[in-house]
């Protein structure tokens, strides 16, 4: 069990308090897992990563202004010491057209297949996790066609994000949690693993605060929750839009 958190802002000017908003995700987010936490950023066209072998509350969030796409992380060890700290999320990851950065929550069964069966060599990295982020890799480049096929060649538990350079927000997602909410006056969409921990996080970021005030005192409808189900494949692009796809997950094989 670990904790997937981010948010994608597409407004013109910088999100103010973008710090703040990832730091209460974070800590909302570390119910999930205490072992180490991370979270990777878009900046002039590069993405950067922090991460450390610590639990949220002793991070030390720093982002640049005008920061837009954010992906966050909070691991709670199943393989690979989170110790060594190339073993914890988010990892990052080359293609011939983008960097990208990546994350899961969940559990690989099928590591060895995948491995097997699209040639990707092992390395020090002993995360499960990591064979995903190497088959995008393989496959070269986060296109649909691409995203669909990782949901259908991984078998097990899992709701995988990646960010581009370009600032895009990848989801594909099978049975563990997501909720994304989109608050439209702030140009700003929001995700964590479960309800609780977003909104614990929303209620103390002064702006998401007010817009779930009026939409629960003054019935305004200012905040949209996003449908996701396992099986879908949604993209956040920069400019706010969504493209959607599906993917069909396959099922687990237990062994007695």
């Amino acid at each position: 069990m670990c904790g997937l958190f981010g948010f994608v802002y597409y407004g013109k000017k910088g999100l103010k308090g973008a710090e703040k908003l990832l730091e209460e995700l974070a800590w909302e987010a570390a119910v999930r897992g205490m072992d180490a936490t991370g979270y990777a950023f878009v900046h002039k066209g590069k993405v950067q990563i922090d991460k450390a072998p610590k639990s949220a509350h002793e991070m030390k969030y720093l982002l640049p202004k005008n920061v837009r796409t954010v992906m966050g992380h909070t691991r709670a060890t199943t393989q690979g010491s989170a110790d060594k700290n190339y073993n914890n999320h988010p990892f990052k990851g080359k293609t011939q057209k983008s960097e990208f950065a990546f994350a899961h929550n969940g559990v690989i069964d099928n590591e060895f297949e995948i491995r097997e069966e699209y040639g990707i060599k092992p390395n020090h990295i002993q995360t499960d996790s990591y064979v995903v982020c190497q088959l995008i890799e393989k496959l070269g480049s986060l296109s649909l066609e691409n995203l669909k096929t990782v949901g259908e060649t991984v078998e097990g538990m899992f709701t995988f994000t990646y960010i581009d350079n370009r600032g895009n927000l990848y989801i594909i997602k099978n049975d563990s949690p997501l909720t994304i909410l989109h608050f439209p006056a702030l140009q700003l969409f929001v995700y964590a693993s479960t309800d609780e921990i977003i909104l614990n996080a929303l209620i103390r970021f002064k702006k998401t605060k007010e817009a779930l005030i009026d939409m629960v005192i003054h019935s305004k409808f200012t905040v949209e929750n996003i449908p996701i189900k396992a099986g879908d494949i949604l993209i956040i692009a920069p400019k706010g839009d969504i493209i959607r796809g599906e993917f069909k997950p396959r099922e687990r094989i237990w062994n007695d």
